[in-house]
């Protein structure tokens, strides 16, 4: 079983981690209903299930609020900021150890089969390079279970964007994504509702392959 194991940040990764603390809106993160809503993620993929939140926001919002929704899963939530946030997480130091996990999109510290479920939530405007966008989708598909499935997105469709600025269009060309996946996992687009009003928006769902 390939396993990723932790390591000290190279000065890139460091500067992302960084960046990925300022650039967050909001830092604290967004509510459990919200993720459901928003990226059309079906309660069955998350009842009783393994769930992986990538990029997860400060306050772990999405693994607290889950059973406001009336769904229990085990969820681990994993940011690059949680290096430096471990102890504000913290209800208590075992809590931290548990919830709340330090690492990067395109290097996951976890075995390959380890979740049922990945959800991405308002990342992919930082992940602003093919070779990441590439890193990344290779490690979810690494982690997922067979049938297991991502949730990705929203991957907002914005009208008259200046060329260059819409870092999410590469997470809508059909043809990149499925040359990523190469076999190993069968990709969707879903249409999905967001805000801000006037903007469409898709959820790119991806399912691991059964071997």
């Amino acid at each position: 079983m390939k396993e990723r194991t932790d390591r000290p940040y190279t000065p890139p990764q460091l500067d992302r981690a960084i960046g990925s603390i300022k650039d967050s809106v909001p830092w604290e993160g967004r509510e459990a209903a919200e993720y459901i809503r928003q990226l059309n993620i079906r309660p069955e993929d998350l009842e009783g299930k393994r769930v992986l939140d990538l990029g997860a926001g400060r306050d772990l919002n999405f693994a607290r609020g889950l059973p406001e929704e009336n769904i229990h899963a085990e969820v681990v939530s994993l940011s690059p900021a949680f290096s430096f946030l471990h102890p504000y997480i913290a209800r208590d130091g075992a809590e931290a150890g548990k919830l709340a996990v330090a690492g990067m999109a395109e290097e996951l510290p976890f075995k390959e089969n380890t979740f049922d479920t990945v959800v991405m939530f308002y990342v992919t405007l930082h992940i602003d390079t093919d070779e990441r966008m590439t890193s990344s989708l290779n490690e979810i598909v690494r982690v997922l279970k067979p049938e297991g499935v991502a949730y990705i997105g929203p991957l907002m469709l914005v009208k008259n964007q200046p060329p260059g600025i819409d870092k999410n269009k590469r997470w809508l060309d059909k043809e990149k994504i499925n040359s990523i996946l190469e076999g190993k996992a069968t990709a969707s687009w879903e249409v999905v509702p967001n805000v801000p009003a006037g903007s469409e928006a898709r959820t790119l769902k991806v399912v691991k392959n059964a071997p």
